[in-house]
């Protein structure tokens, strides 16, 4: 199967999850919510960096003398897997090459690698171990795989620092060390988050949708570009609206606009407006839901909102202009649209009547 074909297989599977997810926010907002919380929830777990747990003092041997001082950091990372059976099945470890650092503290250069295990196994035979030998045990396997790799001899007469040294060397470099192992499969996966961006258009690279989310997954130790807070919202907040009014309008981009040539010459689509009381956390509001029977994308889209009123065009095929019952927040307004039922939904929270 080529490279496209296995583009084209992914996106068709988006496509049916996100059809799923778009129903589920439209009829279950509860559930919706605390899937896309789980989801997120468990990437933030998976993609948090290499945490430091213990340090290992040794050296590495040429001709059975040590000729150069080695600090070993043992880091726990979720990217590690456990083992299928814990009891008996072989222990997972990665690594990086062997590095010079600077030690500070005693003001010179230093070699220095880092390790990394399942956070699980480190906790349970690390420091905290209740048997000093399975952890002795744990180094040794540790020593082995940095001796395999790297082609080196290593002492085994090593001293493990105490707690308040859990690494040795520059923090970042050590977990640079081990994080580039996965940069081409982490650069895939912000390949495919992007390419689902511009599919589903800008409900999907909103920070409430499950996509806009997975693709902001980040961690400042990280050094990656950090996600805004989420809101506590159920609905899709959908990027575009502005906080500040325009200076040449009052008006707010609420769906990104698709540039047309030509007039636009469209119908008026069935709509309803209410509006709706204030309940447990959401403020009353004015609901407007659209009906797009020939709209399959929402970037098909320009809507625009004022405190007063509401403007929707659709190249070539629809055009909406309705005035509010009361004025609105226009920079709190949020939409989605569902694809299953072509239908747009926009809720204008009320400014509050002094």
């Amino acid at each position: 199967m080529t490279s496209e074909e296995d583009n084209s297989k992914m996106l068709r599977e988006a496509q049916r999850v996100w059809s799923m997810l778009d129903d589920m926010s439209e009829n279950n907002p509860a559930a919706y919510r605390k899937f896309i919380d789980k989801h997120v929830k468990e990437g933030k777990e998976f993609l948090k960096p290499p945490q430091p747990c213990m340090c290992v003092k040794t050296g590495i041997l040429k001709e059975g003398y040590i000729t150069e001082k080695l600090y070993v950091s043992v880091f726990g990372w979720n990217r590690v897997p456990k083992p299928k059976i814990y009891d008996t099945d072989p222990i997972p470890v990665m690594g990086s090459k062997i590095m010079t650092s600077r030690d500070e503290e005693e003001d010179e250069d230093i070699k220095v690698v880092s390790i990394a295990f399942n956070p699980q196994i480190v906790q349970d035979y690390g420091h905290e171990a209740e048997n000093p030998a399975e952890r002795d045990a744990l180094i040794n396997l540790g020593l082995d795989y940095v001796q395999d790799q790297q082609k080196v001899t290593i002492s085994r007469n090593y001293k493990l620092l105490d707690e308040s040294t859990l690494y040795k060397g520059d923090l970042a470099q050590l977990r640079q060390g081990l994080t580039q192992r996965f940069q081409k499969e982490d650069d895939e996966y912000n390949k495919q988050m992007s390419d689902l961006q511009k599919m589903f258009g800008p409900i999907a690279e909103s920070n409430e949708s499950l996509i806009g989310q997975l693709s902001n997954l980040t961690s400042d130790d990280s050094k990656v570009k950090s996600s805004p807070p989420v809101q506590k919202e159920t609905e899709i907040r959908v990027p575009g609206l502005s906080k500040q009014p325009s200076k040449n309008t009052n008006k707010a981009n609420l769906i990104q606009e698709v540039s047309s040539s030509g007039e636009k010459d469209g119908r008026t689509p069935k709509h309803e407006m209410c509006v709706k009381d204030s309940t447990g956390s959401k403020p009353r509001r004015v609901e407007v839901k659209v009906h797009l029977p020939e709209v399959g994308s929402v970037q098909e889209c320009e809507l625009d909102i004022s405190e007063d009123d509401l403007s929707l065009t659709v190249a070539e095929k629809y055009e909406l202009k309705v005035t509010f019952p009361e004025k609105i927040r226009d920079a709190h307004s949020s939409a989605k649209f569902s694809t299953k039922s072509h239908t747009l939904t926009v809720n204008l929270p009320t400014i509050k009547q002094s």
